[in-house]
Parts: structure tokens; C-alpha cells; sequence
């Protein structure tokens, strides 16, 4: 007994150093291989909702993605493009509940962690309903009023999720641009407003037919003179501004102003002198100019000088032809 014992011991302690340092050579070789030649790589996926059936409607309460955490001891970054998270809504119920993240066409030798492992979906009957159509109108505007509309087809359906269509009486049109309303008769097509979370069985354009009452106001502006075409050798001597009438249905009188110009078109004149030239009035189809009273106006040309220039630059009042008759030339 006593000599076996001594051989063991002999075995174990002899050369002890070079049987310890093995063995921490062995124990640091199993690390390297089984932890830290093993990649980590982060990627993110987007969640899809699969095997829903068709009576049913699903959203998601959450951000539909998951980010998943590889661990592999190969490249296999080519091969992740394979991949794909979902959710099994075979078996949905009713309400909001979390279903777990599922992950297929994994490649092999690869560990993946899926954080968060489910997500909160709302699940709902899928519906249908009839909902009467409004024409949406933009602010109270006396001057343009609908004084009657028909609306084709004047009931339309929605599909969506019965809870939220439960909360919805009618749908409504977009708003009518200011241009739509200036004609008495009007005859078009125009979108409805739908909502993201539900869809529209027919098509989305509505034919609107109207009758449009439109109330014209009566206003005098004097207008800016605008003198163009003139060649850099010759500067124009005063400035003018142009007395009209115009009608319209807009009340806003900076409004009205902004879309009128007054030109004169100064392109042929080579040398100064006094000239006449026709008005041009330009504005909106819908600013009608009942009277401008200075249809042609004389204007007095000079060769541009550095006095004349700088006077240019900060002329005094411009002159208003009701004050000087003799700029009309007959």
C-alpha cells in the first residue's frame, strides 16, 4: 500500500513546475477558442406581423424593431441579411397584449439574444362602415359664401378597426382654396381626409358641384409706378404713382395692392426727352380695374450724371397725377 501510495505521489510532484505550467498553458488555450475568439455583433430588425387573419386588424403600441445581439466565431455578417423577426398573430385576441419576437432563417453556429423579446400589439375586429361626407370650408369669409353643394358619392365606406370607427360619424373633405370659391359655379374634384389607421374602400375623389354667392367691394388705390427697360445711360426723372378703381371681392387693401403692378415699358428709348407711354395694369383674374384715370403718362428722360444718380437713389415724393394734369397726354 505503502509503495503505491509513494508512486503517486512521485507522478503528481515530480517535475511539478512543467506539469503546472501545462496545464495553465491548456487552461488559457480552452479560454481563447471558447470565449474570446467568439464575435459579438449588434444589428437591428425590423418586426413583421405575419398569420393575422382577415377578419382582424392589427397596430403596434411599440416601435416595430428588435435589436439582437450575435454571437458567432465566424464571419457570417453576409449572411445576416437572411434573417428575419416576426410575430405570429395566428392566434390574436382582442386588445392590447405582447406577443413574442420570433426569429427565422438563422444561420448556424450563432447565438442570437433578442431584446426587447416582445412587443404590445393592439389587436381589433376589422370593419366596415358607411359615414355620411362633409365639405370642409376655411374660415368665415363674407365676401364668398356656398349657398348650396352636392357632394358625389355623398356617403362613402371606411374599413379599419371597430373601436376607432365607432368614433367616427362622418368624413371630411379638404378645404376649398380662395381661387375655387371666385367662380358662381363651381364643378370639381376634391380629396378626402383620411386617416392613417384606417383605409377607404372607393376612391378618395369626391365631385363637388356648387353655387357661389360672391360679393364685389369697390376701392381706389394709387399704385406705384414701375419704369422698365431703360438703358443704364439714361435715368428717369421723377417717379409717379397711378390712381385706379378696381373691384374685387377681397376687403384686405394691402392684399389688393401687393397683386397689382403699373408699368411702363421704356425699352426703345435711346436719348433723354419727354415721353409718353401707355399704363400696363397688371393684377389677378379676379381684381377687375374699372378706371385708371391716367392711361398714358409723360415722362422726362435724362442721361444719367453723378448729381442726378445720387438723387435717384433718394428721390423726393412722387408725384401724383391728380395733381398734375399736364402728364396726360391726349
Amino acid at each position: 500500500m505503502k509503495s503505491f501510495l509513494k508512486h503517486i505521489f512521485y507522478y503528481l510532484f515530480s517535475d511539478f513546475f512543467h506539469k503546472m505550467s501545462a496545464l495553465l498553458i491548456a487552461a488559457f488555450l480552452w479560454y481563447y477558442v471558447n470565449i474570446l475568439s467568439i464575435e459579438k455583433i449588434y444589428i437591428s430588425l425590423p418586426v413583421a406581423m405575419k398569420n393575422l387573419p382577415e377578419n382582424f386588424t392589427a397596430s403596434a403600441k411599440d416601435k416595430l424593431s428588435v435589436r439582437l445581439e450575435i454571437r458567432t466565431r465566424e464571419d457570417i455578417s453576409t449572411k445576416l441579411k437572411t434573417m428575419e423577426a416576426y410575430l405570429d398573430l395566428s392566434n390574436p385576441r382582442i386588445g392590447d397584449y405582447f406577443y413574442p419576437i420570433k426569429l427565422t432563417n438563422v444561420p448556424e453556429n450563432i447565438h442570437a439574444s433578442i431584446l426587447p423579446y416582445s412587443l404590445k400589439i393592439s389587436v381589433d375586429n376589422l370593419t366596415n362602415k358607411r359615414v355620411p361626407v362633409q365639405l370642409s370650408l376655411q374660415k368665415k369669409d363674407d365676401a364668398r359664401k356656398i349657398i348650396n353643394y352636392s357632394l358625389t358619392p355623398a356617403e362613402v365606406t371606411l374599413q379599419g378597426a371597430e373601436n376607432i370607427l365607432n368614433k367616427i360619424s362622418n368624413i371630411y373633405t379638404e378645404s376649398l382654396n380662395s381661387s375655387a370659391l371666385m367662380e358662381p359655379n363651381l364643378n370639381t374634384n376634391i380629396s378626402l381626409i383620411v386617416q392613417s389607421n384606417i383605409s377607404l374602400k372607393e376612391n378618395s375623389k369626391i365631385q363637388l358641384q356648387a353655387q357661389i354667392y360672391v360679393e364685389n367691394y369697390t376701392n381706389e388705390l394709387l399704385i406705384p409706378l414701375q419704369m422698365q427697360g431703360l438703358t443704364q445711360e439714361l435715368i428717369v426723372e421723377d417717379h409717379w404713382s397711378i390712381p385706379i378703381i378696381v373691384q374685387s371681392p377681397f376687403t384686405n387693401i394691402s392684399y389688393i395692392e401687393s397683386n397689382i403692378k403699373a408699368s411702363i415699358d421704356m425699352s426703345t428709348i435711346t436719348k433723354s426727352g419727354f415721353y409718353a407711354f401707355p399704363v400696363v395694369i397688371d393684377t389677378l383674374p379676379y381684381i377687375t380695374v374699372l378706371s385708371n384715370l391716367f392711361p398714358i403718362v409723360r415722362v422726362s428722360i435724362k442721361e444719367k450724371t453723378a448729381e442726378n444718380q445720387l438723387e435717384n437713389l433718394f428721390p423726393n415724393d412722387e408725384k401724383n397725377p391728380y395733381e398734375l394734369e399736364n402728364i396726360l397726354e391726349n
